[in-house]
């Protein structure tokens, strides 16, 4: 499975390469997912077509999803954004800041980036094309599960083992015990993060490709992009500089 990640600012038209690599991709016969993040729902505009959460058929051999990052991680890491609330509270912070605070960072670029992970796994695409906006900092997230590594996952096991202590001391720390469900997500999405570091550092299936304006700040935009993804190890095999029009 092929994996394409376009990146820009907004307003460089990245939705619309994206989509126009779906069609070229489409006429070849290929079956395409076009994944975006969009919040001004670009791609049913695109598409004349009608996008929601779930894929949706668009055109021959293409579908389309858009996806909503506060209802996925809602359903998804609400339990971790529900404990680090808890958290915030317990020591004294007003409950509207605790739960901004404790929201996932970056977590409209971060969620879309790990629902790659998600449809690579299902199958039934020839490749799957991600129209977002992910930061340097979304990219940093690739890299938890290296940061923290085994070590980190040993002791959230640990600390599920001994809950019952946990509970016991929450009086004293005066911050509530993690339940073995938060135990249990955070474990769950470092090993998400480290599936998807995998997918998106492997060049010869998943690549980087970023768009920008013919003007300086969409250029310096695009040159931190691409130190961002070397840093990182992300492949890059494309930059296109778009809207540029022949002279009459």
């Amino acid at each position: 499975m092929r994996v394409i990640v376009y990146t820009g600012k907004g307003g460089t038209g990245k939705s619309t390469i994206s989509c126009a690599t779906a069609v070229k991709a489409a006429e070849q016969g290929r079956d395409v997912l076009v994944i975006s993040s969009d919040p001004a729902h670009t791609l049913m505009e695109l598409f004349e077509v009608g996008v929601g959460h779930r894929p949706t058929k668009v055109a021959d051999h293409i579908w389309a999803v858009q996806v909503d990052p506060v209802r996925e991680a809602r359903e998804k890491y609400g339990v971790i954004q529900e404990y680090v609330a808890s958290v915030f509270k317990a020591k004294g912070l007003d409950e509207t800041l605790a739960y901004e605070l404790a929201s996932l960072p970056n977590m409209t670029s971060f969620i879309a980036l790990l629902k790659v992970v998600d449809y690579a796994e299902e199958g039934g695409y020839d490749a799957l094309i991600l129209d977002t906006v992910p930061s340097g900092e979304a990219l940093k997230n690739l890299y938890l599960p290296s940061l923290f590594g085994s070590i980190t996952r040993k002791l959230l096991k640990l600390a599920g083992s001994l809950m019952g202590a946990a509970k016991l001391l929450e009086p004293i720390v005066g911050v509530p015990a993690p339940s073995r469900e938060v135990i249990r997500a955070d474990l769950s999405l470092l090993e998400k993060l480290e599936r998807l570091k995998d997918i998106l550092t492997d060049p010869s299936t998943s690549s980087l490709r970023l768009v920008a304006n013919p003007d300086q700040f969409s250029i310096n935009n695009m040159k931190r992009a691409y130190m961002s993804a070397c840093l990182y190890g992300v492949n890059v095999d494309l930059a296109v500089v778009n809207k540029v029009l022949p002279r009459a």
